[in-house]
């Protein structure tokens, strides 16, 4: 290389497997080729700088990331039932389906009958979201002081009420808002009657005796009327049955 004075300068020869670049020794590049890189069309890099071309395709092969493959049929807006809007070609293209006419709309790249949107109005909502019908959202509003969104209409706040305001002890109640109360339980030698814990002895019924008429003692000194029977039935046993199976009996 010049000395910057007129001379030259000899700055060395490279070793084994290397080349002088720019008076610089590199290792030597060894091309690639198409069959080491799985190439067999149109053009690539050799790895050194330079360009390899790998060939072209048959009939019926089409060239796609420098390998033959089998030539790609595009679809068409019939083959797949499509009548609006744009799909795809299977092979990398788009096609354009067309547009619906008057009072149609595209829904799923199909001409289909326009949708009218309901309303809140229609439906009878005053709050929240619900659908148009279309596919899309109304917004029905929000519901004032004292009011609350239930099942998208406003209604008035409902206020729980409590066992104690109502007088009650024990076993459940409504809380008058849809919901249950459990006011506890009866404390030894009480029963519950009416949600009130009563203290004493719990009458028994005539239904849990499995009695349907007549008197029975209802087990705390009193007397429980069970009710008569009708239809020519009559009352064995507190228990109504066949007039005929008990003249049956009789005789």
């Amino acid at each position: 290389m010049p000395d910057g004075c007129g001379g030259t300068l000899s700055c060395g020869t490279c070793g084994a497997n290397q080349q002088c670049t720019s008076n610089v020794c590199v290792a030597v590049c060894t091309p690639t080729t198409c069959a080491a890189q799985g190439k067999t069309c149109g053009s690539i890099s050799d790895g050194c700088g330079g360009t390899l071309s790998c060939g072209t395709c048959g009939a019926n092969q089409q060239c796609t990331g420098n390998v033959c493959v089998a030539a790609c049929t595009p679809t068409t807006c019939a083959a797949q039932g499509k009548t609006c809007g744009s799909i795809s070609d299977g092979c990398g293209g788009t096609l354009s389906c067309g547009t619906c006419g008057a009072n149609q709309q595209c829904t799923g790249n199909v001409c289909v009958a326009a949708c009218t949107p309901t309303t809140c109005a229609a439906q009878g909502k005053t709050c929240g979201s619900i659908s148009d019908g279309c596919g899309g959202t109304l917004s029905c509003g929000t519901c004032g002081a004292n009011q609350q969104c239930t099942g998208n209409v406003c209604v008035a706040v409902c206020t729980p009420t409590t066992c104690a305001a109502q007088g009650k002890t024990c076993g459940s109640i409504s809380d008058g808002c849809g919901g249950t109360l459990s006011c506890g339980t009866c404390l030894s030698k009480q029963y519950c009657s009416n949600n009130v814990c009563v203290t004493g002895c719990m009458p028994t019924t005539c239904s849990a005796e499995g009695k349907n008429c007549g008197a029975i003692p209802d087990g705390c000194g009193g007397t429980l009327e069970c009710g008569i029977c009708v239809g020519g039935q009559s009352c064995e046993g507190n228990v109504c049955g066949s007039g005929e199976s008990l003249q049956s009996y009789d005789r």
